[in-house]
């Protein structure tokens, strides 16, 4: 939290003090839902915050409803001088209406220039997140914009989708445009059990293209149904944003064959002039040919990979590993990151020792957590 950062946990003591003198704000409250009293006291509050410029606003598991949802932003619109807002809804089921209701209401705050909305396990679907981006497309001054719509936990989903399925079954399509944002240099998106599909995939990519200045991405794509096919045409897309440097990317390629993720791989470091690159990778035994085939990038300085299988750390998986890593040539910094028991440690060692032949690295760092 910022040194300056004045910060309430209680609504009453918020709303007695002096909003004016209000700068740096962070407000932590778990509304009522039937409490239309601290709905409109919250709302009177920010509006006379018109100094406002760095707000944080917490309200998780608050159940806001739309109507109410409307009137606590809507309060924001009065804080002409507010240029960082960050948002944490997570739990308050808004779904696509209230998602809707939002956007439509940050598309008036017009002076922002970092936003973040943490809007985890509210039930938003595709057209709400249309909605939702369309209305912040109109926040032209953007330099920074992070939204996590994760649709659910994985432990909620009841039932598995194939891609034919989820593709068959996916009536709404990413339709929203940031052409608008044309300062936007840092971007994150979670679009995780969302289940766009191919298509939604496809658009993705076209929507991204549009980003001419975007240095840093950070994407949750995975659990979302799309074919292996489809991921190297949206890298190709991806390349369009030339100003590129740092890539983090969440996905799942555990359905992929052994020639799908080589050619992932081989996309990524053919068509992008990623710098940075972390990947969290879920997915047995097709991550030496992931690494494979990002091998022939010129321009891949650092590469941290977060491993979520047993399997990679099998003795020929290992060996293999390590072979695809020596490849790389101008790579200064490797940081693996293991999600795995203590039973492991030698196998890791031999990776370890393995990778000191690299002598080019600055900094190399093995964690097991």
């Amino acid at each position: 939290m910022n040194q300056n950062t004045t910060e309430f946990d209680q609504l009453q003591s918020f709303v007695t003090s002096n909003l004016v003198d209000h700068q740096n704000l962070q407000l932590n409250f778990a509304l009522l839902a039937d409490e239309q009293n601290e709905v409109n006291q919250l709302s009177d509050g920010l509006a006379g915050c018109i100094n406002l410029v760095d707000l944080k606003l917490f309200l998780r598991s608050s159940f806001i409803e739309k109507q109410n949802l409307t009137k606590i932003f809507s309060a924001l619109i009065k804080c002409q001088s507010l240029t960082t807002l960050n948002v944490n809804l997570d739990g308050n089921l808004i779904c696509d209406e209230g998602a809707s209701a939002l956007g439509l209401i940050l598309s008036k705050c017009s002076n922002l220039t970092s936003l973040i909305l943490e809007l985890y396990r509210n039930q938003i679907k595709i057209k709400g997140a249309n909605s939702l981006y369309s209305g912040i497309s109109k926040c032209s001054k953007l330099v920074n914009l992070e939204i996590y719509l994760a649709f659910q936990q994985a432990e909620q989903i009841l039932t598995e989708e194939s891609h034919d399925q989820i593709n068959q079954n996916t009536k709404d399509s990413l339709d929203f445009d940031l052409t608008q944002i044309t300062n936007l240099t840092q971007l994150a998106i979670d679009f995780r059990y969302l289940k766009i599909g191919d298509e939604g995939l496809y658009q993705l990519g076209l929507i991204l293209s549009q980003c001419k200045n975007m240095e840093c991405l950070k994407m949750y794509i995975d659990q979302n149904g799309f074919s292996e096919e489809c991921l190297p045409s949206f890298f190709i897309a991806l390349s369009k944003c030339v100003k590129l440097t740092h890539l983090t990317l969440y996905m799942t390629l555990e359905s992929c064959c052994q020639q799908s993720a080589f050619k992932v791989g081989q996309t990524i470091s053919e068509q992008l002039n990623t710098q940075f690159l972390e990947l969290w990778f879920q997915g047995d035994g097709n991550l030496q040919n992931l690494i494979s085939g990002l091998s022939s990038s010129n321009s891949l300085l650092s590469l941290y990979l977060w491993l979520d299988e047993q399997s990679v750390l099998e003795d020929k998986y290992i060996q293999n590993i390590a072979d695809a890593l020596l490849k790389y040539k101008n790579l200064k910094n490797i940081k693996l990151l293991f999600y795995q028991e203590e039973k492991y440690e030698q196998q890791i060692k031999k990776l370890f020792v393995k990778l000191r032949k690299l002598k080019r690295l600055i900094n190399f760092d093995i964690e097991i957590v």
